[in-house]
């Protein structure tokens, strides 16, 4: 994932320009390390880390990754935004 923050102190030509090369070359070496990661077999995902952290909490007797009380919040918040996309789809038809 990247962040961008941009420090123009205008919105011309030159400014924007730079700004867009500057954000290709970074978003090109993120490219080339994750490429790398996988190459070597060295990659893991947001989905693998939290697996490993809840067996690490299970063997080692640590606290999970994510408390239950926040997963529970996910669903919901999950719930709701599907809720609404399902409303928003039947008033479409």
């Amino acid at each position: 994932m990247n962040l961008n923050i941009h420090r123009r102190k205008n919105l011309n030509r030159f400014n924007v320009g730079i700004s867009g090369l500057s954000e290709s070359l970074r978003l090109g070496i993120n490219v080339a390390k994750a490429g790398t990661k996988v190459l070597l077999r060295r990659y893991k995902n947001t989905h693998d880390l939290l697996i490993e952290g809840f067996l690490d909490s299970i063997i080692k007797n640590r606290p999970l990754p994510v408390p239950a009380e926040e997963g529970r919040e996910v669903v919901r918040v999950m719930k709701l935004i599907v809720d609404n996309l399902e409303k928003e789809k039947e008033q479409k038809v």
